[in-house]
C-alpha cells in the first residue's frame, strides 16, 4: 500500500514480541527496552517414577509413529527426545527465515542464540534502526506535519447500573448489596412521609434490586 509502518518498543519485544516487531520499516526501542529472544524452548514434567513407586499404571495408545514425542506419564525414550529436538529445531530455523526476509542486512546466525540484548546494544548487532521512546517519535512526527491519532480497542457499552455495579469486579455484589439496603430505605421513607401526609395505613411492598452475578437476595417487607 506504500505506507512505511515504524514501530516503537518501550519494554520488551523478546521472542514472538521481535518476531512481530521485525517486519517494520523502522524499529526504534527505548534505551532499557529489551530485544531478542530469537530462539525456541519447550519442555515438560515427567511423573513416570512418582506413579511407579505409587504403583499406578497409565496406558497410552497412539496412531502414528511420532504422534507423542515426549511424555508426562510414562517413560521417554531417545528417539522419541530426538524427534522432539529436531521439531523445535525446525522452528527456529524457521523463524530466522522470518527474520532474514524482514532484516536482510542482519547477521541472523550471530543474534538467533536466545539472547536478549538492550537498546544500545541491539542496535549494534543490527536488530533495530534507533534508539528512542515512542512519545519521542510521535512529537516529532507531529512536528514535521504528520497528523497523530491515538487507537484504542471499543468498550463493552453497559446497560443499567446492574451492569455498571457488575464491572467493579469483586466488590460488585458488596456494592450491589449496599445499594439495594440504601435504595429500601429510601423508599421507605418516602413513602412513610406520603402516609403520615395522607392517613392512609398502607405500606408498599418494596424488594431489593437483583443483579446478575451478584449474591444479593430480595429483601421484601410488608
Amino acid at each position: 500500500a506504500g505506507v512505511r509502518l515504524t514501530i516503537c518498543v518501550d519494554t520488551v519485544a523478546a521472542s514472538g514480541g521481535y518476531m512481530m516487531a521485525c517486519v517494520a520499516d523502522h524499529l526504534v526501542a527505548a534505551p532499557f527496552a529489551m530485544v531478542g529472544s530469537i530462539g525456541v524452548i519447550a519442555g515438560v514434567p515427567n511423573f513416570h517414577k512418582l506413579l511407579e513407586r505409587n504403583e499406578v499404571e497409565f496406558l497410552q495408545v497412539t496412531a502414528g509413529k511420532y504422534k507423542r514425542t515426549v511424555n508426562v506419564l510414562t517413560p521417554n525414550t531417545e528417539e522419541g527426545l530426538a524427534k522432539f529436538k529436531e521439531d523445535i529445531d525446525i522452528i527456529h530455523e524457521a523463524f530466522k527465515e522470518h527474520i532474514k526476509q524482514c532484516r536482510p542486512a542482519l547477521d541472523v546466525d550471530e543474534v538467533a542464540t536466545g539472547e536478549v540484548w538492550l537498546g544500545r546494544a541491539a542496535l549494534e548487532r543490527g536488530l533495530i534502526d534507533e534508539v528512542g521512546v515512542g512519545e519521542a517519535v510521535l512529537r516529532r512526527k507531529a512536528q514535521e506535519g504528520f497528523d497523530v491519532f491515538e487507537l484504542s480497542l471499543a468498550k463493552e457499552k453497559r446497560q443499567g447500573l446492574a451492569k455498571l455495579l457488575e464491572g467493579l469486579g469483586s466488590g460488585g455484589a458488596g456494592a450491589a448489596q449496599v445499594f439495594a439496603h440504601s435504595l429500601g430505605e429510601s423508599l421507605r421513607s418516602v413513602w412513610g412521609r406520603v402516609l403520615g401526609e395522607a392517613g392512609a395505613p398502607l405500606e408498599p411492598r418494596l424488594e431489593a434490586v437483583q443483579f446478575r452475578g451478584s449474591s444479593v437476595k430480595p429483601d421484601s417487607t410488608r
